[in-house]
């Protein structure tokens, strides 16, 4: 049996008759509109479908630049604390290193001057990069040194006897040399 297409059934209807009787032409009549009715659902269905379908994307897009958005701002200020406590951090290790520094070469510089004019030692030491100047006056050890807020503090330690004398300021191992020499000790590299 040939079924004819859906152009034959609505220009001729002479040809339903011919093919089919009048109860098969009704149930087929309402296939097709049953069919029709179908076809008529899935595509508002569909048409629906993809309307939530781009609507969830959007909306899927703005909760990711939101939620970005926060997170973002709130790693501003963690991030701004963080170079700080670093900074900070830094700052107290270099002083605690130029601390030790100092009082190593007071406590050598009168151990030498005790032991008379001719005694000499030296001490390997390492300097950072942050120290701006190095003063030995009379009787004290300075060591200048810049911070992270780039402000400039002072390092001393003072001795008991008078110490002259020159270092570098550039980073690094340094070999400090401390010689006696009666009355005072020199220290130099």
């Amino acid at each position: 049996m040939v079924i004819p297409s859906k152009t034959d059934i609505i220009v001729n209807t002479s040809l339903l008759y011919k093919y089919f009787s009048t109860q098969n032409l009704y149930s087929l009549l309402s296939r097709l509109r049953l069919m029709k009715k179908c076809q008529k659902i899935n595509r508002n269905f569909f048409d629906h479908f993809r309307k939530i379908k781009f609507q969830k994307r959007g909306q899927v897009s703005m909760e990711f630049i939101t939620i970005f958005g926060f997170v973002f701002l709130m790693t501003i200020p963690l991030i701004i604390v963080f170079f700080d406590q670093v900074g900070s951090v830094k700052d107290s290790i270099s002083s605690n290193h130029l601390r030790n520094i100092a009082i190593k070469i007071t406590d050598k510089a009168e151990t030498i001057y005790y032991l008379g004019e001719p005694s000499k030692s030296t001490i390997k030491t390492f300097f950072p990069d942050n120290i701006e100047y190095i003063n030995f006056t009379s009787r004290t050890v300075i060591f200048g040194y810049k911070t992270s807020s780039n402000t400039i503090r002072e390092m001393m330690s003072v001795s008991q006897v008078n110490i002259t004398g020159s270092l570098s300021t550039e980073p690094g191992t340094h070999y400090i040399e401390i010689v006696s020499l009666g009355d005072e000790v020199s220290i130099t590299e």
